[in-house]
């Protein structure tokens, strides 16, 4: 048995690769939301990390990817990672009301960097 090609493609364009580096002060936390435009729904590919400073190697930071439903209160899916520098890659269904929240927290005494990276389909 064999693969056959769909006979339509599920996307109507491509978003393309939006990439943030956000600075978190040692002792702080930084949230990015990401939210699909008016009207429309998106598959996205999301790698998040967060780069803590060498001097703080045996801190450990924290880095929270949420995806919501309607409301705050659904959360639909959540990742979590604790180390030095951790990073979290989520596969995600978004629209203009089921959104990401993105959290990382420097548990260390210097700036750290969180590296947003996102790209993927505005599905039909």
């Amino acid at each position: 048995m064999g693969y056959s090609q769909l006979r339509s493609k599920f996307w109507n364009s491509i978003i393309e690769q939006n990439t943030q580096v956000i600075s978190v002060t040692g002792g702080s936390s930084e949230t990015v939301y990401i939210q699909a435009d008016s009207n429309e729904t998106w598959l996205i590919f999301l790698d998040v990390t967060f780069k803590g400073s060498l001097a703080d190697a045996n801190d450990d930071n924290e880095l929270e990817v949420k995806t919501y439903g309607a409301t705050s209160q659904s959360v639909v899916t959540k990742r979590y990672a604790k180390s030095h520098s951790p990073s979290v890659s989520v596969i995600a269904i978004i629209t203009d009301t089921n959104k990401i929240q993105i959290t990382a927290k420097n548990n260390g005494s210097n700036t750290g960097s969180l590296h947003v990276c996102y790209s993927g389909f505005k599905v039909d």
